[in-house]
């Protein structure tokens, strides 16, 4: 329940849950009222705490949550032109998407997703796009879509922290991902290899998450 105030992540879950309710309305969706109020009462009880402590010192919150924009960083201020500044904004959020799925482009390795798991969540990601209108599948587009671009607007300090609120989203898309795939192979293959499939997938992510635990693969963040 913490995790989301981490570094100024929770605006950016907000933000998220606003974009989704008005993309349900502005799609006549029938469950749109029902949907968007209990979200929002969910987001409202888990805002008291954060809001409290806003308001105990409203200016330190804002100095805070105005200082992980990037738009702020001496990066950003050198560049000149908006075709240059426009470039660099959206290098920073293909960043973050690259570091949801295969880790960071240089340095020290450090990921949110397996490869393997990485790979099932753009599978969903693909299914869900094209299969958008239905309510779930939405969610998953908003939540992961939001999470990433803002998240890519802000500074490096802390970006993991506010990456937070996309994990959840590709985390359901490696499993729309996984069930299209096992959707496809049933006629195509027998039930015992299907399950076999499965199985192996879920050993391999298994061994591939203990092994980063543990230090014997690419770091966590």
């Amino acid at each position: 329940g913490l995790t989301p105030y981490i570094d100024s992540s929770f605006p950016i879950l907000l933000a998220a849950v606003a974009l989704f309710c008005l993309a349900q309305i502005a799609l006549e969706n029938e469950y749109a009222g029902e949907v968007s109020a209990s979200l929002w009462i969910a987001a409202a009880v888990a805002a008291l705490p954060y809001l409290f402590t806003a308001a105990s010192d409203p200016g330190a919150a804002l100095e805070q949550f105005t200082g992980y924009s990037i738009t702020g960083s001496q990066e950003y201020q050198a560049l000149q032109g908006i075709p240059e500044q426009a470039r660099y904004l959206a290098a920073s959020v293909a960043s973050m998407a690259g570091r949801v799925f295969f880790g960071a482009f240089g340095g020290e390795p450090t990921r949110l997703l397996d490869a393997v798991t990485g790979l099932l969540a753009l599978l969903g990601l693909v299914v869900a796009a094209a299969r958008w209108r239905k309510r779930g599948h939405m969610l998953l587009l908003v939540l992961f879509g939001a999470g990433v671009i803002l998240a890519g607007l802000t500074i490096e300090q802390g970006v993991y922290g506010r990456l937070v609120v996309a994990v959840p989203a590709a985390l359901a898309a490696a499993g729309f991902g996984l069930h299209w795939a096992l959707t496809w192979m049933e006629g195509r293959f027998s039930r015992r290899a299907v399950n076999g499939f499965a199985a192996l997938l879920v050993v391999l992510i298994a061994y591939m998450n203990l092994g980063a635990y543990f230090g014997a693969g690419p770091a966590t963040p």
